[in-house]
């Protein structure tokens, strides 16, 4: 083998030991939560298996599918233009389904296990939420065994900017239900507020998969979307994500004297500075319009913000 064909295959084998991370990171968060499913709850039952060894496959067929896609792309001329179809279409279906059985998992014993667990056994709220936390992990591992994209790249700042919250975010959600392992303190919630914080924890392992269908749409950056696109995926990050976390926190907090999380500055953050960037995408779209109108001689303008 000739050295320009050993480089071509090191530069697509090299996902394999990401690949095989997020594998052994798979098996080791399903027997952890799964150890948890059956010690505290009678309702474990084969589906909760069953969707386990389907996933940990579907993940597997993933990567196989990934590297055959590079195979391919190595022989791909470079006037060929690729096909407006999804790429790797398998990765959004990996993670959308991962992402719904374990919040299945999560929400279940959040609702119904979590204040018999004890601070003073190994076992208890901290292993749970740093396991289901890991979710994370997987994300990237996942998303950087999708591409190729060299760091610094405009294809690879493309993928970091519809991505750079996921694993905060994700984080963020399972910090979020750290009142509901306390049973003194759930007392005092008024009704229906567990439902509420469960499921805004849930919507944050849910949200990735709107990022994945995107960078899937645009061969994970090779493509571009419109800045109306992305500019609609931050204002949900910002105003359907952080907001009503960070809303949340405001109101346990009265309610309960809890303890301030630093993930409340983490939502700050993150609604300022996306807020920001779409009153400077506003400002830019306005100056470019007035030097249009200036320079058609007062012919009229429409201008279209977004």
């Amino acid at each position: 083998m000739d050295d320009n064909g050993y480089k071509c295959n090191c530069k697509y084998v090299h996902h394999l030991p990401v690949r095989i991370f997020c594998i052994v990171l798979l098996v080791f968060q399903d027997a952890i939560i799964n150890f948890y499913l059956i010690s505290y709850s009678s309702n474990y039952c084969l589906v909760w298996l069953a969707s386990d060894i389907a996933i940990i496959v579907i993940f597997i067929v993933t990567f196989v599918m990934s590297y055959v896609h590079f195979r391919k792309e190595m022989t791909r001329r470079p006037d060929d233009h690729p096909s407006h179809s999804f790429h790797l279409p398998l990765s959004v279906i990996s993670w959308a389904l991962f992402s719904v059985v374990l919040s299945s998992k999560y929400a279940f014993l959040l609702k119904y296990v979590a204040t018999e667990l004890s601070e003073l056994n190994f076992f208890g709220p901290n292993t749970l939420k740093t396991t289901t936390a890991l979710a994370g992990v997987v994300f990237v591992f996942l998303l950087s065994s999708q591409h190729v994209a060299k760091p610094g790249s405009d294809r690879r700042r493309y993928i970091d900017e519809l991505t750079w919250t996921v694993v905060c975010d994700i984080l963020d959600g399972v910090d979020s239900t750290e009142i509901l392992f306390q049973a003194d303190d759930r007392d005092l919630f008024m009704p229906g507020m567990d439902n509420v914080i469960i499921s805004l924890c849930c919507l944050n392992f849910l949200v990735p998969t709107i990022p994945l269908i995107t960078l899937s749409r645009t061969n994970f950056g090779e493509e571009k979307v419109s800045n109306k696109l992305v500019l609609i995926h931050k204002l949900f990050l910002a105003y359907l994500v952080n907001l009503p976390l960070l809303i949340t926190r405001m109101i346990i907090l009265n309610g309960s004297g809890s303890a301030v999380s630093i993930f409340s500055l983490k939502n700050i953050v993150v609604i300022s500075m996306i807020s920001y960037d779409v009153y400077e995408h506003f400002h830019d779209k306005e100056e470019t319009s007035a030097s249009s109108l200036a320079g058609d001689h007062g012919v009229e303008y429409f201008v279209t913000y977004i």
